[in-house]
């Protein structure tokens, strides 16, 4: 959770985030990962999760770059500390609990788009997808209850 909450800081304080947040972020999802999930479910999980988010970017790229002429995708619609942090969370979760997880953080970050007084020219996805991860990780500590399995 305090990972979760440097990378949320950092993005939205300088809308940089240092790469030793997802190196101790992805350290510890591989633990996670490794030991609390059956060894024949992890390849079809991890094959799954990386197929959806290549699929996401690259429908996003497309969309960019050629309907809507955006000439630098990585630099002015879609950071790699979006990028990184997705692929961190696909080790988080299965297909059917991560899609509910993207579409939490996307409605945060439509939410804040949306609330901002100032224009927003960026809106910070890594830093919703840290409030994401550690409001769901901290109701499943506190009550014993995971949200995201209702959605499966």
């Amino acid at each position: 959770m305090l990972l979760c909450a440097g990378i949320t800081v950092q993005d939205f304080r300088d809308r940089m985030i240092s790469v030793l947040l997802f190196i101790a972020l992805t350290a510890a999802l591989v633990y996670k990962f490794i030991f609390y999930t059956a060894l024949d479910e992890n390849t079809s999980i991890l094959l799954g999760n990386y197929l959806f988010i290549a699929g996401q970017v690259l429908f996003l790229y497309i969309y960019f770059s050629y309907i809507r002429k955006k000439q630098h995708f990585f630099s002015q619609v879609f950071g790699l500390g979006d990028l990184l942090m997705m692929l961190c969370m696909a080790l988080a979760f299965p297909l059917p609990q991560l899609l509910a997880y993207f579409m939490l953080s996307y409605a945060l970050g439509i939410a804040f788009a949306i609330c901002s007084r100032k224009q927003a020219t960026t809106i910070p996805l890594a830093g919703f997808m840290g409030i994401s991860y550690t409001v769901l990780l901290a109701i499943q500590l506190l009550f014993h209850y995971s949200v995201l399995t209702q959605f499966t």
